[in-house]
């Protein structure tokens, strides 16, 4: 499901700055795997976030995702194991970043903010 939801709008996103910035089709099909781990990234926070953060921080109703039964990394693994699993896709997604040979500091700060972000 993350993967076909928010993995896809972002790598969609990623492989379009590479195609307007006229990269070649292997440089776009890495800035979508990278898009794609980042999105990923982004859902077992907003994972996390959901099942930990108070709902005045968080800027939506926090536990909305339990109360639904929705089978989030948490709900699925634990939390424990679902911080390490953003972790390890966090990695995954800065050596990706490194297959494209460029200067990708900002990009590899964003996976950094998806990653640890508080909101």
């Amino acid at each position: 499901i993350h993967t076909r939801k928010t993995g896809a709008l972002i790598a969609a996103a990623a492989r379009a700055g590479a195609t307007a910035a006229g990269a070649s089709r292997e440089k776009i099909e890495i800035a979508g795997r990278f898009g794609q781990s980042v999105g990923l990234v982004f859902q077992i926070t907003d994972d996390i976030l959901d099942a930990t953060s108070p709902t005045g921080l968080l800027g939506k109703t926090s536990g909305k995702d339990a109360a639904a039964g929705k089978l989030t990394y948490p709900a699925v693994m634990g939390l424990e194991k679902a911080r390490a699993a953003g972790c390890r896709e966090a990695s995954r997604a800065l050596t990706i970043l490194e297959e494209m040979a460029c200067s990708h500091k900002m990009l590899a700060h964003l996976v950094e903010f998806v990653l640890d972000r508080s909101y």
